[in-house]
């Protein structure tokens, strides 16, 4: 428990990415609660997907760069 480091790259990497599956999950349920056809239901599930996968991507890479899992480019090589 006294390495914090670990704690972090478990919720950079597991974590958050868990939470944001939980949440696709819950906005499709409750889309599909709505009294929409079964083509904008579709269509609402697919948006929803691809929303919060490009925005689980995209947060989880800047929390792994941002607590130094990701390695920067050396500036001082050309």
């Amino acid at each position: 428990m006294k390495n914090k480091s670990t704690w972090r790259f478990l919720y950079d990497a597991l974590l958050y990415p868990l939470l944001s599956i939980v949440a696709a999950v819950f906005l499709i349920m409750t889309a599909r609660l709505l009294p929409f056809t079964a083509s904008e239901e579709l269509t609402s599930a697919t948006v929803i997907i691809v929303a919060l996968a490009l925005e689980t991507i995209v947060v989880t890479y800047h929390l792994l760069k941002k607590d130094g899992f990701i390695a920067n480019k050396a500036s001082g090589s050309k």
